[in-house]
């Protein structure tokens, strides 16, 4: 299931008569968390980034499932957190940045 606070927005976007170019042009990423311990293991964010793309979204990272089950989950999140920081510096012409500095500015 959808998290509570994003369920009416699931519930317009995979209808079937949602607009097929809903989402044309608007570039996304996902990263699904999840637990191999049960059934339908990141079954949201696998079904967000099929149905993004589906409606004309720009993926601009394969879907990435973080496993709570393996103890690990930190790592990928880290992973996909500095890969799409890594295409959005692309993406916005400031690829000489790195997160590290933007995360100590941050502070």
């Amino acid at each position: 299931d959808a998290p509570e606070n994003a369920d009416g927005w699931w519930r317009s976007v995979k209808l079937r008569s949602a607009a097929k170019d809903l989402f044309t042009g608007v570039r996304f990423a996902v990263l699904g968390l999840g637990d191999t311990n049960y059934d339908k293991f990141c079954h949201m964010g696998i079904s967000i980034d099929k149905r993004l793309g589906e409606l004309g979204g720009v993926r601009l990272l394969d879907l990435f499932c973080a496993d709570e089950g393996t103890g690990v989950m930190e790592d990928t999140v880290e992973e996909w957190r500095e890969a799409l920081f890594t295409k959005l510096q692309v993406a916005t012409g400031e690829a000489e940045a790195s997160p590290a500095v933007v995360e100590e500015s941050e502070t």
